[in-house]
């Protein structure tokens, strides 16, 4: 578990917090984990808990934090969205057809609208919908998964006003454990090892970041790209909508394919 240690707009500061090795992915043993944490840290309430669209975690999240904001990656959000495209058989015509690509792009991109203007910003944008029978899927995909599924609200899914949309700093930490590490199967003893190294290398930081000598540093493009400033020079008028949309996507998208979304994300 990883917690945000004073961000601001130019640093981000993210450190590993708390290790736990659980015997499964069940929302009990989740839920039981999180217990212990608030009977140890009884003044430890999160404002915001970022994680995957992973049910048992989200349940047991906002059963043990009720007045915690529960705020699913935007990374998985669009990876999502692309291995929908794949499994559909949508890739070529996403590839080769510039109107079904902007549609996909522009569902990505709801994810940064206020988060009042989604609804109708999608009905904006399905009237440009092209015609087409494996999108017809895509279309059916979305409003079962995304837009209307008591699981997965919209406000979930949503990262418009957030200053951390993606958990990249968490899955870059796995592969950097993982490097440290050196073997897939490592024995319990220097797992431990490792993460007590791990534990005692983050205290370092965090005492040279209270001290002022070092954050990581945003890249430039991306401070001064920050997506509540885009929406807020824009009249979000739904007659307005799909074309902030497009132009959003043509701002922070070059790609052809949709997983390129996910650097925008990297914030």
């Amino acid at each position: 578990m990883h917690v945000d240690w004073d961000s601001t707009i130019s640093e981000t500061n993210i450190y590993p917090a708390i290790f736990a090795l659980l015997p499964d992915k069940k929302e009990s043993t989740y839920r039981s984990l999180l217990l212990k944490l608030k009977t140890s840290f009884p003044r430890w309430n999160r404002e915001l808990i970022k994680l995957d669209f992973e049910t048992a975690a989200i349940n047991a999240c906002i059963q043990e934090f009720p007045n915690s904001t529960i705020s699913g990656c935007n990374f998985h959000f669009n990876q999502c969205l692309w291995r929908k495209i794949q499994t559909l058989g949508l890739v070529k015509e996403y590839k080769e057809n510039e109107e079904i690509k902007l549609f996909c792009k522009m569902c990505s991109a709801l994810a940064y609208m206020p988060l009042n203007t989604v609804e109708d910003a999608w009905i904006v944008i399905m009237e440009r919908a092209p015609q087409h029978e494996k999108l017809s899927e895509f279309i059916d995909y979305f409003i079962e998964q995304w837009m209307d599924n008591p699981l997965l609200p919209i406000a979930l899914w949503n990262v418009n006003d957030q200053r951390h949309r993606t958990n990249n700093a968490v899955e870059g930490w796995n592969s950097k454990l993982n490097r440290m590490i050196g073997r897939q199967q490592p024995n319990v003893q220097l797992l431990v090892k490792c993460l007590k190294d791990e534990a005692n290398n983050v205290s370092h930081v965090i005492r040279c970041h209270e001290l002022g000598e070092f954050g990581v540093k945003r890249k430039k493009k991306f401070q001064s790209c920050s997506v509540a400033n885009s929406v807020s020079k824009h009249t979000l008028g739904m007659k307005r909508a799909a074309d902030w949309l497009h132009s959003f996507q043509q701002q922070q998208c070059d790609s052809s394919k949709i997983r390129r979304l996910q650097h925008v994300t990297y914030l």
